[in-house]
């Protein structure tokens, strides 16, 4: 029985919109509603196809305007039996669980005679267990993810997925969305039937720092898991987003840019995903000594020894190259920069030829005196000059299309560790 508003009715809260969404879905496929119901409760579900959902309003009463219904603090929406079987659900996103109005809701529900109840948080985040008021919980990504293992066979399920992932895009482009995600990441998918979005680009790129930041082999190494990265991720006009993770050595630095740190970039304009360690031009002196005390030879030891953990690395991700870049800057008021010189390396340029080669490693040539180059400018800099070492993959690179691109971010950093030892002085 239909209780509820159009499908295409749009509130004018996110949190509506978001929870319509679910509920429209719900009521179309009946038989995903009884599997949501089974995943909830636990228990089979009392006759999915005589199942009533409302929203924004009391079973039995008439509907309420978002306004009304948001100043009578009402649950969000409830599927009942019409009898004393009901599961309300309160939805979250950019507000925190308030477990007074939780208490509330219980006892709104009992009073209207729904003695075998059920009551569900969703919200983007874990919240404490004392502010769950005694209610089970489910995070959006986690919803998001039971959405996406039924898209297959069922076509709502599929259309709870793409709004999820279009609400976010919304969210995130207006800064509505915080903190945590209303999806999971699912890999880094632009391709020529998906091209380079900024929106999607920033909301992918934050689901895979989240991803990352959980990553134990990269706390482990030192990266600090709690570090702030970018304040704001901006770069609408130059078609390039980017974030940094940080060592938990820089836990007390003034400026990030005093250690060195760990970047990943999705640039629109040159097609591929960057994932780097950067030593930057404000580096501290001892570390940019412990460098510069290696020599050319010793530098270009440890790039060598990089490389090969990234060759190995990378021999699964097609199209994926280890990379070196060199750059000096200089900077305008309001903060604009320019580039001044770049040096962009196949890091296979640095290795004398293995004797077992792929095809694509074949057509490199070795070349090292580009890294002695990089190394002599280092060591004799006199202007804003920094170097990265990593990886580079094309959008075209089916590594990044799954989750497991975390893994390869991941572990790009991680081969990197010898440079960072050495410029800890480790």
């Amino acid at each position: 029985m239909l209780e509820m508003r159009d499908l295409f009715d749009q509130y004018d809260q996110p949190e509506n919109r978001l929870t319509h969404a679910l509920v429209s879905c719900l009521h179309e496929d009946r038989g995903l509603l009884a599997e949501f119901v089974r995943w909830i409760t636990g228990d089979t579900a009392p006759n999915a196809d005589r199942l009533r959902i409302v929203e924004q309003t009391l079973p039995g009463d008439p509907d309420l305007t978002e306004q009304d219904a948001e100043r009578r603090g009402l649950p969000d929406a409830w599927i009942h039996d019409g009898d004393d079987w009901a599961i309300i659900i309160e939805c979250k996103v950019q507000s925190s669980v308030d477990p007074d109005q939780l208490r509330r809701h219980t006892a709104t529900a009992r009073r209207r005679g729904f003695e075998k109840l059920c009551r569900l948080v969703l919200s983007v985040e874990q919240p404490d267990a004392a502010r769950l008021a005694g209610w089970s919980h489910r995070t959006w990504p986690e919803v998001y993810v039971w959405f996406r293992e039924r898209c297959g066979r069922s076509e709502w399920a599929g259309r709870m997925v793409s709004y999820m992932e279009a609400a976010e895009r919304r969210m995130v482009g207006e800064e509505y969305l915080q903190k945590g995600s209303l999806t999971m990441f699912s890999g880094i998918n632009f391709s020529e039937d998906n091209p380079y979005s900024y929106i999607e680009a920033k909301r992918v790129l934050q689901l895979a720092m989240q991803e990352l930041r959980k990553d134990e082999k990269l706390e482990r190494f030192g990266i600090d898991p709690f570090a702030p990265g970018r304040p704001g991720i901006k770069g609408k006009a130059e078609a390039r987003v980017w974030d940094f993770l940080a060592l938990k050595a820089a836990r007390d630095a003034a400026r990030f840019q005093e250690y060195p740190h760990f970047t990943l970039a999705i640039e629109g304009p040159r097609e591929h995903v960057l994932a780097i360690t950067i030593l930057p031009h404000g580096m501290k002196t001892p570390f940019r000594q412990n460098l510069i005390n290696l020599g050319s030879s010793g530098f270009r030891e440890i790039v060598c020894e990089v490389t090969s953990e990234l060759c190995e690395l990378l021999k699964c991700a097609d199209g994926a190259t280890p990379t070196f870049h060199a750059v000096q800057r200089h900077s305008f008021p309001r903060h604009h920069e320019t580039t001044d010189a770049r040096l962009d390396l196949d890091l296979r340029t640095a290795l004398a030829p293995a004797k077992k080669q792929s095809a694509a490693d074949k057509r490199v040539k070795t070349q090292s005196q580009w890294l002695d180059v990089a190394f002599d400018v280092f060591a004799n800099k006199r202007s804003n000059y920094q170097i990265a070492i990593g990886a580079s993959f094309p959008f075209s690179c089916e590594a990044l299309h799954s989750r497991r691109a975390v893994d390869y971010i991941a572990g790009t950093w991680l081969a990197c560790k010898p440079l960072v030892d050495a410029v800890l002085g480790k």
